[in-house]
C-alpha cells in the first residue's frame, strides 16, 4: 500500500478479557503512516460493524454502554465487542484489522470442595477465587 499501513491495537488488547470500565470506555490504537484521519467501526461481530466516528484525527475513540446499547439493540455486556480503525489517506482508506474485546466479568475458579468430590461433609464450606471484575455471585445450575 505504498508506506500506508494499518493502525495498530493497543488497548484494550485483542482478545482481551474481562474488565472493561463502561463509566469511560477508550478504544486506542498506535498511529499508521502518516493518516490524515481515522474512521472507527464498533459492533456485535466481525462483519457487523457500525461506522461511530469518522474522519477523526485522534487515535482513540471513548464510547459508553448507552452507545453499544443502541447499535447492539440491548444491552452488549452479554457479548463480545467487535471494533476496527481504518486509516484515511489522501488517495485511499486502509481497512483496518478487527479486534475484539470480552467486557463480561471473570467466571469464579479454583471451587472448594472441588468439583466431583466425594464424601463431602453436608455442612462443608464453599470457596472460590474470585472471577475479574465480579461484584456479587449468585448460585446457579451446571
Amino acid at each position: 500500500n505504498g508506506g500506508q499501513d494499518k493502525a495498530t491495537c493497543v488497548s484494550p488488547a485483542n482478545g482481551s478479557c474481562p474488565g472493561i470500565d463502561w463509566s469511560g470506555m477508550t478504544l486506542v490504537w498506535s498511529y499508521a503512516s502518516a493518516p490524515i484521519g481515522y474512521d472507527v467501526y464498533v459492533g456485535p461481530a466481525p462483519d457487523n460493524l457500525t461506522e461511530v466516528s469518522a474522519y477523526q484525527s485522534g487515535t482513540s475513540y471513548t464510547t459508553s454502554l448507552e452507545e453499544l446499547s443502541s447499535l447492539w439493540g440491548q444491552t452488549p455486556i452479554n457479548g463480545v465487542v467487535y471494533w476496527r480503525i481504518d486509516s484515511v489517506f489522501p488517495s485511499i482508506t486502509v481497512t483496518g484489522d478487527v479486534w475484539s474485546f470480552d467486557p463480561r466479568p471473570g467466571k469464579p475458579s479454583n471451587p472448594t470442595p472441588a468439583d466431583g468430590a466425594i464424601d463431602v461433609s453436608g455442612t462443608a464450606a464453599l470457596s472460590w477465587d474470585a472471577g475479574a471484575f465480579a461484584d456479587t455471585y449468585q448460585p446457579g445450575s451446571s
